[in-house]
């Protein structure tokens, strides 16, 4: 009877021992899955603070360039003013010089040639028109 409890004990042992070592099996196959996940999830974290870096100094440009052309707006519309009320300057001073020109014409045509009367012709037949 020592001897079948003996073997009892070393096939309870064996069957204990292919447990654990199955156990242990299972063990390392779960934490390489985990670790697999967890690499492919540090790696999808760094391509997407990348990501972010590259929008951010790409965002930083567009806002300078934004800022630039927002600067050159201002500068045109500051000259489109300016340009403008040089137009309006330009035009008042015409108008002066042509009324000038105007009344000097008047007053030395009156003065030098005598008073004629212009009548309207008719084109047609060349005799004065009727009115």
């Amino acid at each position: 009877m020592d001897e079948t409890l003996k073997n009892r004990v070393v096939i309870i042992l064996a069957v204990i021992a292919a447990l654990l070592f199955f156990a242990t099996l299972s063990s390392c196959n779960s934490a390489w899955h985990q670790k697999s996940a967890h690499d492919k999830e540090l790696a999808a974290r760094i391509m997407l603070e990348e990501r972010i870096s590259k929008f951010s100094q790409e965002k930083s440009a567009l806002e300078e360039k934004a800022k630039a052309r927002e600067n050159e707006a201002a500068a045109l519309k500051v000259a489109l003013d300016t340009a403008k009320k040089a137009q309006v300057q330009e035009e008042l001073v015409n108008q002066s010089l042509k009324a000038s020109a105007n009344r000097t014409l008047v007053a030395n045509f009156s003065t030098t040639a005598p008073s004629v009367t212009i009548t309207a012709t008719d084109t047609t037949a060349g005799e004065p028109a009727t009115g």
